[in-house]
């Protein structure tokens, strides 16, 4: 694997802040002359986040991540792939999803964009994602710093460039490298805002993973038995489909959506003979088959997304 220099990937990126197209290197500080702006740059990690300039919802987020300087929390981080099977099956279906959707996409690069320490990243490669170069950005400088040691552990021998970057403003230049967001979009002050700059600013291909609402998780919801709060202490947004789509017809993309059910473990293992192997395995394999008939109607708590860009007339 080969960690790029800042001057290495500067060209493909922008000011996602001023618009300024040229940036240019010195020393350990990328500057937008145009609008005298500059970046730090830090063991090779661009810094367009600036923490003391990211609203109170960022910052909380930011916080949370403080912890990775330690190395019990960053191993933690690394051996993610490693928690419970129950957890695993959920995100290694979407993540072969994910696969197939890249493939589509004709490109030998993509950027991962609220990769966190890299675990999805990680994943991507493990399961057979061969990319010339990743472009791997998260809020955080600490996650970003422990993305180069999870695709080590997995062999990855491309290129790869990394910097921190809102989600909301998001630096990449060219519009041909395919965006994918696992699983971040709902920490965000409103992810549908998040999504509409993406396709604003006219990424070719965006694909994105999150959790979604409908009548039924609403309803529980009232009832205090849908709703999370997140690690961070925050409490997370849901997709709405119906608002998407306007979204997507809007902007002027094609859109796909394959939807399915996740049931948490911490509720599962309240379940009767839920520690049973057998129990377990049928449990999943039934909430396969409810995921796969009730996404011919397009109803589940989760969605696998891909926004393409139409041709321009």
């Amino acid at each position: 694997m080969k960690i790029l220099h800042a001057a290495d990937f500067i060209p493909s990126l922008y000011n996602p802040y001023t618009g300024g197209e040229t940036l240019t290197l010195s020393g350990d500080t990328v500057i937008d002359e145009k609008f005298d702006k500059k970046y730090r740059v830090t063991h090779d990690i661009i810094e367009f986040v600036e923490f003391e300039s990211v609203d109170d919802h960022k910052k909380q987020e930011i916080s949370y991540t403080f912890a990775y300087k330690d190395d019990e929390k960053i191993n933690e981080q690394l051996l993610k792939h490693t928690w419970s099977g129950y957890y695993n099956y959920f995100q290694t279906g979407k993540f072969h999803q994910i696969l197939k959707l890249v493939a589509r996409c004709h490109q030998d690069e993509f950027a991962v964009l609220g990769c966190g320490s890299g675990y999805d990243v990680g994943q991507l490669i493990f399961l057979g994602a061969k990319p010339r170069r990743i472009y791997a950005s998260d809020l955080s400088i600490h996650s970003v710093r422990i993305v180069p040691h999870q695709l080590r552990q997995f062999g990855y021998a491309g290129e790869l460039a990394l910097f921190t970057s809102d989600l909301d403003y998001v630096p990449l230049r060219s519009r041909a490298v395919p965006i994918i967001v696992f699983e971040a979009l709902h920490h965000t002050p409103e992810m549908h805002h998040s999504i509409e700059k993406l396709l604003k600013y006219g990424y070719d291909n965006v694909i994105f993973v999150e959790p979604t609402n409908n009548f039924l998780i609403r309803w529980l919801a009232k009832r205090g038995l849908a709703q999370r709060i997140e690690y961070s202490g925050l409490k997370p947004g849901r997709l709405d489909l119906p608002r998407l789509r306007a979204m997507a017809a809007e902007q002027g993309y094609a859109l796909s959506i394959r939807t399915l059910w996740e049931f948490p473990e911490d509720y599962f293992r309240r379940l009767p003979g839920n520690r049973v192997p057998l129990v377990e395995w049928t449990f999943l394999r039934a909430l396969s088959i409810w995921s796969a008939l009730s996404n011919l109607v397009k109803f589940g708590n989760m969605s696998i997304v891909h926004l393409v860009k139409r041709p321009a007339h």
